[in-house]
């Protein structure tokens, strides 16, 4: 009974962190409150897995569950690391109109809005294909471009140029 209390709790922290990282990077803010306390909840839980499976192991006194939650919260602090790397290491490069762009950025970014992977694939393709035709944005946004960054891109152009690359068609992914 003690390892399945050991994994689940290692289980919980892991998708707990990989969560909190997901929501902080949509929200674009790392301290949220409803966020933070989801997080305390959750790793409030897991160290009681933890604390108890441990406790029945290593003679841990009653007032220890305070060390638990500290090893909880490091363990949680360490997964939350290695999934803001893994977030922030570009994948899925893919040469468009002469340009090396790692897509899988828009991917994840566009996971809560097109369930389906090989849709939100095409939608990047289709946004990122349509910004790199247009010799001025290639130019003046290349280093954007380059690191995935389709948000800056999209903020810096115009509401004519949106119309002229006609983006919009871009948005069929979207409904389908």
């Amino acid at each position: 009974m003690k390892w399945i209390k050991i994994i689940a709790g290692i289980v919980l922290v892991f998708f707990s962190a990989k969560e909190y990282v997901r929501m902080a990077i949509q929200t674009g803010d790392w301290f949220s409150i409803p966020i933070l306390v989801v997080a305390l909840i959750l790793i409030f839980v897991a160290s009681l897995f933890l604390g108890t499976a441990l406790k029945n192991s290593f003679n841990y006194k009653s007032k220890d569950p305070l060390i638990s939650f500290g090893l909880t919260s490091i363990l949680f602090a360490l997964f939350t690391a290695f999934s803001v790397v893994a977030y922030l290491t570009p994948s899925n490069y893919q040469e468009i109109n002469g340009i090396s762009i790692p897509i899988g950025h828009c991917e994840k970014a566009m996971e809560g809005e097109i369930s389906d992977l090989t849709r939100r694939k095409d939608y990047c393709f289709c946004l990122f294909n349509k910004l790199t035709k247009e010799e001025e944005i290639k130019q003046n946004h290349r280093k954007d471009l380059e690191k995935g960054q389709i948000t800056k891109v999209m903020e810096n152009i115009t509401e004519e140029q949106i119309h002229l690359l006609q983006l919009t068609d871009c948005a069929d992914y979207l409904t389908k």
